[in-house]
């Protein structure tokens, strides 16, 4: 452990007495810590960010006493490898997992174990599988629950039971790990009709859709092939297509899908409230990854590094509320969560981790330098056509409005203004040589001083015996299918 990075201006002693005026005169009291995670969100689907339907009523008035991360980033463009660098702040190249056959090396301090050193009740409710012990992030936890369905308020009253009868002795972590979004063929009825009603029969026909689709892309990795021995690229297309041809539905159901995380995400906020602690609560909303709705040929997640997939919501609320309403501009990943919160509560900073606190930026001019924002390393999928052009390992880089992905195995770079294309839809690459060089060269950099203090992963010998309780989340969630079954029943957590 080093000291922790502490930054000039004003943000600390308005934190310090914030909390002083909650604790009754206490001024070393630690503010609680809730993370909300909604697992497939978006950062354009959610009304603070431009969405012209009411999606997110509760996010909305949340972004109001909160500072609002405009152009933050999901470190991989799917769950596991995202949550791991979330929960250690170091990005895939440090942590080296990469598939569900490993899971984090236990040398590795994760957010919940610094936090529990610290002195917190610590619990975490998770409906992926991913976000738990399957991936070595249990640990520190006091309560690690793997759940059937997603949390609201009343999950929260037992955890707020203990510790009101303990008279609040110690602060408490929460991790809530939602997944409404990411399997929005099971929102909740009530909210099927916030905007175009989404029919049953539409229902039934996107879900074997779309878990056909899934099962073509794995087809090699579940058969413990090398990737491209089977070449189904005319099916995937077919069953591309099909979804392409539907994609204003299936739009429209994923915005009632998030409507319906957003009425979770309120419940929660009310049951702290009712509380008395939502003044001293340190409160996050972000996600693990986007979600692929054709806007560049493909779907679902994991297949590329364009902003569908990495730009997702950080809305940070502050003790105390401080700094209510402000906007950051510059681009940050979710890799700098960990040494964010750890720079509010005053904890030291791990070794060797890449994430950086986040407080600087919310009272200095915007970040001038270049960041290395997400990872795509492919190991499961085969598509020739992303193979080819993208190849398996893509690195993506923000220097302000500008965004590059390095395609490492064609050895291609792809440079794109997000202020004047949002959509990546054109590549100056070659238009803009000498800021291409520049950001070439500072993910191939980069990326080789990840690798530099990476740690090796730990071979758990994939899903084969799993518990049925982890198996279950998985399928849920379209991850696996019915070939892998469970060798023995515990409870994950």
């Amino acid at each position: 452990m080093r000291p922790r990075r502490r930054f000039a201006g004003l943000l600390l002693p308005i934190l310090a007495a914030a909390l002083y005026g909650c604790s009754g005169g206490n001024s070393h009291v630690k503010p609680d810590v809730v993370i909300v995670l909604i697992d497939t969100l978006r950062a354009d689907f959610i009304q603070p960010q431009g969405y012209d339907r009411e999606t997110t009523p509760h996010l909305s008035l949340l972004a109001d006493e909160s500072v609002l991360f405009e152009a933050a980033h999901a470190p991989a463009p799917w769950t596991l490898p995202s949550v791991v660098s979330i929960h250690s702040g170091r990005h895939m190249a440090e942590h080296n997992v990469v598939t569900e056959k490993t899971k984090l090396s236990a040398e590795v301090p994760i957010l919940s174990q610094i936090l529990s050193g610290e002195g917190y009740r610590t619990a975490s409710f998770h409906k992926n599988a991913f976000a738990g012990t399957k991936a070595g992030l249990d640990r520190g936890f006091d309560q690690c629950h793997l759940i059937r369905r997603n949390v609201d308020g009343v999950f929260l009253q037992p955890v707020y039971d203990e510790a009101e009868a303990e008279g609040y002795s110690s602060p408490m972590f929460l991790y809530i790990h939602n997944a409404e979004p990411h399997d929005p063929h099971h929102t909740r009825k009530k909210f099927l009709t916030s905007f175009d009603p989404v029919s049953d029969e539409f229902l039934e026909e996107y879900g074997k859709l779309v878990a056909d689709y899934r099962s073509l892309t794995r087809i090699d990795y579940v058969k413990k092939k090398p990737l491209g021995t089977t070449d189904n690229t005319a099916q995937q297309e077919s069953k591309m297509s099909a979804l392409t041809s539907k994609v204003e539905e299936v739009n429209n159901l994923y915005a009632c899908s998030v409507r319906d995380a957003d009425d979770r995400v309120g419940s929660i906020i009310a049951e702290i409230k009712d509380r008395g602690r939502w003044d001293q609560t340190l409160f996050i909303v972000i996600s693990d990854h986007g979600e692929e709705m054709s806007e560049h040929g493909g779907w679902q997640h994991d297949q590329s590094a364009y902003q569908e997939l990495l730009h997702v919501p950080l809305i940070v609320k502050l003790p105390g509320g401080a700094h209510a309403g402000h906007r950051v501009l510059s681009p940050v990943s979710l890799v700098d969560l960990l040494p964010t919160i750890l720079d509010t509560v005053g904890a030291d900073l791990p070794e060797n981790i890449s994430g950086r606190s986040l407080l600087p930026l919310i009272e200095s001019e915007p970040d001038p330098e270049p960041r290395l924002v997400g990872i795509r390393n492919n190991a499961r999928k085969f598509y020739r056509p992303y193979k080819e052009l993208r190849g398996d390992l893509n690195i993506a880089v923000r220097w302000g409005d500008w965004k590059g992905i390095f395609n490492v195995e064609p050895d291609t770079f792809e440079l794109y203004d997000l202020a004047a294309d949002p959509g990546e839809s054109r590549d100056l690459s070659e238009e803009r040589p000498e800021v291409t060089d520049k950001l070439r060269q500072f993910a191939a950099v980069r990326y080789a001083e990840l690798l530099a203090v990476s740690v090796d992963a730990v071979a758990d010998g994939g899903l084969d015996g799993a518990n049925a309780e982890v198996l279950q989340s998985l399928k849920d969630l379209g991850y696996i299918g019915d070939d892998i079954e469970p060798e023995h029943s515990e409870d994950d957590g």
